[in-house]
């Protein structure tokens, strides 16, 4: 289970170290899943961040569609098995730039696309609807421009 975040003064420096990396995972089961290789990079790494890539949120082929729920538990299940509150990141820019791309997630433009526009308003309501869907399934860092 999470503990609260920690004092600097009681990490050991593999911890500190630990704390400033951002790993993904991958290997067999990694599909809405914390693998034995996400596991490994919580305990023996003290991994601080871990992004969600394309092969951890891969939509059900007969559909198209990403189990969001899925998405939710296993990010659950990666807060869960980390000591401190993790960052999870992931790129969701837009285009094809879009780890979550694919129903129930909102397929956005390109930030060129948006920037073309010129509305400011259009640039924020685009950000903010990102954000509101990353943050539902437990995403809170995005790699977007």
């Amino acid at each position: 289970m999470t503990d609260p975040l920690p004092r600097l003064s009681d990490l050991s420096l593999e911890e500190k170290i630990g704390q400033m990396l951002c790993l993904g995972w991958g290997g067999d089961g990694c599909a809405l899943a914390v693998n034995d290789a996400a596991r490994e990079c919580l305990r023996d790494l003290h991994a601080g961040g871990m992004i969600v890539m394309g092969r951890n949120v891969p939509p059900n082929p007969e559909t198209g569609i990403i189990d969001a729920r899925g998405v939710r538990a296993m990010l659950g299940d990666l807060q869960n098995a980390a000591r401190f509150p993790l960052l999870v990141a992931t790129d969701q820019e837009g285009g094809r730039v879009a780890r979550f791309g694919a129903r129930p997630f909102t397929r956005m433009p390109t930030a060129r696309t948006v920037g073309a526009v010129g509305s400011v308003d259009l640039a924020r309501r685009a950000a903010w609807a990102t954000a509101r869907e990353l943050a539902a399934v437990g995403v809170n860092w995005d790699f977007a421009p």
